[in-house]
């Protein structure tokens, strides 16, 4: 795995995630499954995250046809909106 050879390599701690795993059946429960994920990352800083298969849920936003009311572009939105702050949060 090329993300954890990174980490290791800049001696920083490393989270693997399954993209598919951030959804939820339950209204707003994935969003803060991604805000978890990324707390813990900046507890465990410097850290490497690796989503792995985002790609099933990251299609395209606006494209996700019967996914619960659009779950996978609040998720995307929701890891963007992390990783903007990641800089600026402690």
């Amino acid at each position: 795995l090329l993300a954890k050879a990174i980490a290791n390599e800049c001696q920083a701690n490393f989270i693997s995630i399954k993209g598919p795993e951030l959804l939820t059946m339950w209204f707003g429960e994935s969003e803060a499954n991604v805000r978890e994920i990324f707390d813990k990352a900046r507890q465990a800083a410097p850290c490497v995250l690796f989503f792995d298969e985002l790609d099933s849920i990251a299609k395209a936003r606006g494209g996700n046809i019967g996914d619960g009311g659009g779950a996978a572009d609040r998720v995307i939105n929701q890891i963007l909106t992390e990783m903007d702050g990641m800089s600026t949060k402690k």
